[in-house]
């Protein structure tokens, strides 16, 4: 049966294959001359011995130059032969030696006749006892990466395992390989630890790599060594040398393998660094600068980055997965583990494809979701899932796993200067931050509000470069939402290539999309025009610079103004203050949320301060710092990770674009936190943004950095009293899990009154929308 089937596909192969082996001779002629095809010795069936067809990939006087491991970048292969190895096209030669019954389409891949000797006698035997083949559970399994006992080793699997369904199983996962739908060609990052050494199936990799196809549409990669249990994979979207950057990148010996999501934007100096010191590199690719800072100097080589970046390695010297995370968090990544396996990815839905069991729904996260509008980290809206923390690093072994904090905020020291020397340092560090962030080889732009953060980013990259700077924004119907006007003056002054478009009058139809890609429930509205926003820029760009980071910062939301306007916000003491800062930025009180949870619920969750849990901590990290910058300290920590961050990223990525904060440069969140909280936080009459506005008026006017910030939102709350009453009452009622958390009589009130005008209910009836939005899609 077996060897009917390899006689019947191997000419259903060639006759369709024609064009394509014609072709690839062709190619293969033109880059190196001829013979387009070798024969090398190989040992078959019984131990007889047999020429190999292959097309040639490499030079013709390869032997010279000596063997390399098919992991590293071998230099004996040709510019063709790099091509169709990694395609496999210079394999289907080896079709005729099927026909001719040397091989079948699938077993071991044939060794050299000097490999015998890696073999034990009765090894030996057995894998020359069935024909080899042109791919095998090897090949499906492993491809290029891994060592060679890796190889070895499941040969003989298969040999012992072999069937008629193994083989199907094993063409299955070979042509998803050069689909590009398996596991070998793939910016989210995604992979497994097994401590026992399990195998995931190469399937279930593949799914965890469909589900971050947005993130990364432009190539995929993946690096399984599978009798080790692990593996790390890379969904890629080329911004830097789009041609050389394919991930996994993997050392010269092939025992390390680094993928990464994000960008290292002092790669350049980093690179001309290693390159002084001796050290090759083969491309212009930030990853392989990561790779070789790595074998340098291990873990500490995290220090010299200047990024945004979650990066895995998979160390197999040490025998070690290792996780590292950026300072603030700006590129997300999740873990999550079950019966010994630890999966990561960063996504929550890629994590969600491979887990052996459905998580449970984490009352506890939900519960300070009512208080903060979104899930804080490191909690998820799952059980068992949650977040590598930012500037943390977790590393898994066979004895356990390790985590560390590598980046602190907190150790910053307020130090007093004179404005001049704080206005030239702020912009010093500001200008060079957006400098970096330039770096690209696809088309990038800006997206502008004309806002003092957004135009600020725009008049600084305007500075360095030639042709006018892409800007970005959509306008409102509402003049009370719109800012397109304020974004045409900025964006004028600037000699921008503006683009604006006005979005349409009502954007609930959008809510569902955009909770699909935050994989958890958020009530801020806001994400919605940042979709839009994203769409419009991904027509034209792949890379935008934001103003994201700058509000945190510098204090420039109006809520900063509110709390500190009162009296007793410098009077009372720490603990006063942190308690009082909570309850006035926390959507539903500790008594709200008790009033809105069923019976069953509330005694649950009746001991669980959210305060306590989620806000006491950051705010014993921070407590040298004076009051201004301890309530910034903690939206750093939480309301940058957990919601502010995750708009640009998500929204970025649900459409293949990369957001860039310069706001969020490691040198410019440090000199913030040196700032006092007065240049921030005018003591005379609540100016926000103080020193900063000031520093910025000659780059940007007066106009533009002292007019009226406005919220990027849209009216949520207008739309639940009108035309959107019924379709939120239909939402609500429609969740199983509204109905199972949350009292009937409770959300009925909030209903009411918020039409009624009596009461304003917008943000607690959105943060319940987006519960029941979530929940449908689940």
């Amino acid at each position: 049966m077996k060897r009917a089937m390899d006689i019947a596909l191997s000419a259903l192969a060639l006759l369709v294959l024609g064009p394509v082996l014609a072709a690839t001779a062709l190619a293969v002629a033109i880059d190196s001359g001829l013979p387009v095809l070798f024969r090398q010795v190989r040992v078959g069936r019984h131990g007889q011995t047999f020429g190999m067809f292959k097309f040639r990939s490499m030079v013709r006087d390869a032997a010279a130059i000596g063997p390399f491991n098919t992991a590293a970048k071998d230099p004996r292969i040709t510019r063709v032969g790099r091509f169709i190895r990694r395609t496999s096209l210079d394999e289907l030669p080896q079709l005729l030696n099927v026909l001719r019954g040397e091989m079948s389409l699938v077993g071991p891949r044939p060794d050299v006749p000097l490999q015998r000797s890696l073999y034990s006698d009765a090894d030996w035997a057995l894998r020359c006892s069935v024909r080899p083949g042109i791919t095998g559970l090897a090949q499906a399994l492993l491809r290029s990466e891994g060592t060679e006992d890796d190889r070895r080793a499941l040969d003989l699997r298969y040999v012992r395992e072999q069937s008629l369904w193994l083989d199907l199983k094993i063409l299955a996962w070979t042509l998803g390989r050069l689909t590009g739908r398996g596991a070998t060609e793939m910016c989210g990052i995604f992979g497994y630890w097994d401590r026992e050494r399990r195998a995931l199936a190469p399937e279930a990799l593949a799914t965890m790599a469909r589900s971050l196809v947005h993130r990364g549409p432009d190539d995929q990669g993946i690096h399984h060594q599978p009798l080790r249990g692990v593996a790390v994979g890379n969904r890629r979207l080329s911004i830097i040398d789009i041609a050389g950057g394919h991930q996994p990148f993997m050392s010269d010996d092939g025992r390390i393998a680094i993928v990464q999501n994000g960008e290292i934007f002092n790669f350049v100096e980093l690179a001309d660094e290693l390159r002084a010191q001796g050290v090759r590199l083969d491309t212009h690719s930030d990853t392989e600068v990561l790779l070789r800072l790595y074998e340098r100097e291990g873990l500490a080589f995290v220090h010299r980055l200047n990024g945004m970046f979650a990066i895995a390695i998979d160390d197999a010297r040490e025998d070690a997965l290792l996780l590292v995370r950026d300072r603030i968090g700006v590129k997300p990544l999740y873990v999550a583990e079950q019966g010994g396996l630890w999966l990561f990815a960063s996504e929550i839905k890629a994590i969600l494809q491979a887990l052996p069991a459905q998580p449970w729904i984490d009352l506890e996260a939900i519960h300070h979701y009512l208080s903060f509008n979104y899930i804080p980290a490191p909690w998820t809206v799952w059980q068992g899932i949650r977040h590598v923390m930012p500037g943390c690093w977790m590393k898994f072994t066979r004895q356990g796993v390790e985590q560390g904090r590598w980046w602190d905020l907190s150790v910053q020291r307020e130090t007093e200067v004179p404005f001049e020397d704080w206005s030239r340092e702020f912009l010093q560090i500001l200008d060079d931050a957006t400098r970096i962030r330039l770096r690209a080889d696809v088309p990038w732009g800006a997206f502008l509000s004309g806002g003092v953060d957004s135009s600020t980013i725009v008049a600084l990259m305007a500075r360095h470069v030639q042709q006018p700077v892409r800007t970005f924004c959509i306008g409102f119907a509402d003049p009370r939402f719109d800012e397109s006007a304020y974004a045409a003056q900025a964006a004028q002054r600037f000699g921008c290539a503006h683009t604006s478009e006005v979005a349409e009058l009502n954007m609930l139809d959008r809510w569902p999309q955009v909770l699909h890609h935050l994989d958890q429930p958020h009530g801020d509205a806001s994400f919605m025009p940042t979709l839009r926003v994203s769409e419009l820029a991904a027509r034209h760009v792949k890379v935008v610079l934001t103003g994201d980071g700058g509000d945190e910062l510098f204090a420039g939301y109006e809520k900063y103004a509110e709390y500190f306007a009162r009296p007793d916000a410098f009077t009372q003491d720490d603990a006063g203050f942190q308690r009082s800062y909570f309850d006035a930025i926390s959507l539903f009180t500790p008594q709200a949320k008790q009033a809105l949870y069923r019976p069953e619920v509330a005694a649950r969750l009746r001991d669980i301060d959210s305060f306590d849990t989620a806000a006491r901590p950051w705010f014993a990290q921070c407590a040298h710092f004076d009051r201004v910058n301890q309530a910034l300290y903690l939206d750093m920590q939480l309301l940058l990770s957990g919601n502010n961050l995750v708009k640009p990223d998500r929204m970025g990525m649900a459409v293949s674009i990369e957001a860039r904060t310069p706001f969020l440069d490691w040198r410019m969140m440090e000199f913030a936190f040196r700032s006092p909280g007065h240049t921030k936080l005018s003591a005379a009459d609540g100016d926000k943004k103080h020193w900063y506005k000031r520093a910025v008026t000659p780059l940007i006017g007066e106009d533009l950095a002292y007019r009226r910030k406005q919220m990027f939102t849209v009216p949520v709350g207008e739309w639940f009293r009108r035309e959107s009453h019924g379709w939120l009452r239909q939402v609500l009622a429609g969740s199983v899990l509204v109905q199972e958390l949350f009292a009937p009589a409770e959300v009925e009130r909030m209903l009411v009154q918020h039409r009624e005008g009596s009461a304003n209910y917008t943000r607690k009836l959105r943060a319940l929308a987006a519960v029941a939005l979530w929940d449908a899609q689940r």
